[in-house]
C-alpha cells in the first residue's frame, strides 16, 4: 500500500534515467476577444513564461469555426532541475 494524502511524499528520488517529466493543461480557448498566455511556477508564488529548465507548448487539438470552441492542449515539460511544477492559463483583454 503507498502512502496518501497531502503531507505524505515518498523517500525515493525520481530515476536519472528520466530524460523529461511532463505535465499537460486542456481546456477550451478563451473568447476572442481575450489573450492567452502559459506560466509555469515551482512554488505558486513566482509564475514565468516558458524557459528556466521548462518548456511551454500550446497544440489546438480541434479546431472549430468559432475560437471558443477549439480544445487546446498545454505541456510544459521539464527540461532543467525543477522538480515539481504548476501550470497555469493566463488571459487578459488588451
Amino acid at each position: 500500500m503507498l502512502p496518501s494524502g497531502p503531507a505524505v511524499r515518498f523517500a525515493k528520488s525520481i530515476p536519472s534515467v528520466v530524460a523529461a517529466l511532463a505535465l499537460a493543461l486542456f481546456f477550451c480557448a478563451p473568447a476572442s476577444d481575450l489573450t492567452a498566455s502559459y506560466e509555469w511556477s515551482g512554488n505558486l508564488v513566482a509564475w514565468q513564461p516558458s524557459g528556466g529548465g521548462v518548456v511551454i507548448e500550446a497544440v489546438t487539438l480541434t479546431d472549430t469555426t468559432a475560437p471558443a470552441n477549439d480544445l487546446v492542449e498545454v505541456t510544459a515539460t521539464i527540461t532543467g532541475a525543477a522538480r515539481e511544477i504548476f501550470i497555469r492559463l493566463k488571459t487578459v483583454k488588451p
